[in-house]
Order: structure tokens, then C-alpha cells, then sequence
């Protein structure tokens, strides 16, 4: 996901109807979904929720020093699967095919997500692939 660089002060313009704006922080990369709304009653709504698999993908390529340092320095929540409560370890699938498996749960362990594609007859067969981590 590709994210516009604000600089401090500088303003920004938002739909007020139907529109997500995806806030992404330059220190931590933690991921936001804010959805501004008027209200019937003339005022402004908005919602927020942190977008765990948008973190997630932005934090994947720090170095390992930098996530040390944050679990160190800032106290961590896992994550866990919206469906088991299982703790969720990360795995990766494009965007299209988590929002056709996942649905409305933006958590999901690796056994509910291959379970709910083969209910839904989307893929039976997964294929996993290594990714290691370069070592500082």
C-alpha cells in the first residue's frame, strides 16, 4: 500500500462520505483506518481502527535491531485469530485473496484462513515458502 508523505502543518483533504483514509506513523509505521462522516445533525463523525495486517506488511522489512528495539521500548499486543483466538503467527497472501477469505475479520491464524478457503472453494492447496530474516 502506497502512502502520501505529509509534512508537518500540511493539510489534507477528505470526502465526507464513504471514504477511508489510511494513516500510516513515520516513527512506528503503525497503521490506522479513519472514516470521516457528517453527521444528520450537522456534526463530524469519525471512526478509527488500527489496520493490523497494513502494520503488519509496513513493519515486515524493518531491520531486526529496529523491532527489537520497539518491542523493547513500547509494550507489544499480540495478535490473535478472530475466529480460534489462537496467537496468529505471520503468514502473507496477496490483498485480493485475504478479502475474499477473510472477510470482515482482519485476524485470522494460518489454520482458519486455509480452512475458510476450502469451505468457500477458493484454494485447497497452499504453498509455503521461506522467509529469513537478515541478521544484523
Amino acid at each position: 500500500m502506497a502512502y502520501h508523505i505529509l509534512k508537518d502543518g500540511e493539510v489534507f483533504e477528505v470526502k465526507l462520505k464513504g471514504e477511508i483514509v489510511h494513516f500510516k506513523c513515520c516513527d512506528c509505521s503503525s497503521v490506522h483506518d479513519i472514516a470521516f462522516a457528517k453527521e444528520k445533525n450537522g456534526k463530524l463523525g469519525i471512526a478509527v481502527r488500527r489496520n493490523n495486517r497494513a502494520t503488519s506488511a509496513a513493519r515486515r522489512n524493518f531491520p531486526l535491531v529496529v523491532k527489537k528495539f520497539f518491542k523493547s521500548k513500547y509494550e507489544c499486543i499480540d495478535s490473535y485469530c478472530k475466529i480460534c483466538g489462537k496467537d496468529v503467527i505471520d503468514f502473507q497472501v496477496s490483498d485480493k485473496l485475504w478479502k475474499q477469505i477473510a472477510g470482515e475479520h482482519n485476524t485470522l491464524c494460518y489454520d482458519c484462513f486455509t480452512k475458510r478457503a476450502r469451505e468457500l472453494g477458493i484454494c485447497t492447496i497452499f504453498n509455503i515458502v521461506p522467509q529469513v530474516e537478515k541478521k544484523i
